[in-house]
């Protein structure tokens, strides 16, 4: 075998979270109807790492496994209650 050819069966990372065979992305809005929020309030939850995704270019991308496990589990729970108050921002 060509050892300057790069190899292409390396095994992802072990911290990886590596969706299932047939998982879907979804955008910010499918997520913000699943969730029944707003698409500014997820986006913020995501930013502070309170909800699962990624951020590809300027876009939220979230794996639709990863939201419905999410829900279950936090069922019963309010989800911004470990966000920061934002009420203050725009005070000067």
């Amino acid at each position: 075998m060509d050892s300057s050819r790069p190899s292409h069966n390396k095994r992802p990372a072990e911290n990886v979270n590596v969706p299932r065979f047939g998982d879907r992305m979804l955008g910010v809005s499918q997520v913000a109807a699943i969730l029944g929020m707003s698409e500014r309030t997820l986006r913020y939850l995501a930013s502070l790492g309170e909800l699962p995704g990624i951020k590809v270019g300027r876009a939220w991308r979230f794996w639709r496994n990863e939201i419905l496990e999410y829900l279950e589990r936090h069922r019963g729970t309010n989800l911004l209650a470990n966000a920061p108050d934002r009420s203050r921002e725009s005070d000067p």
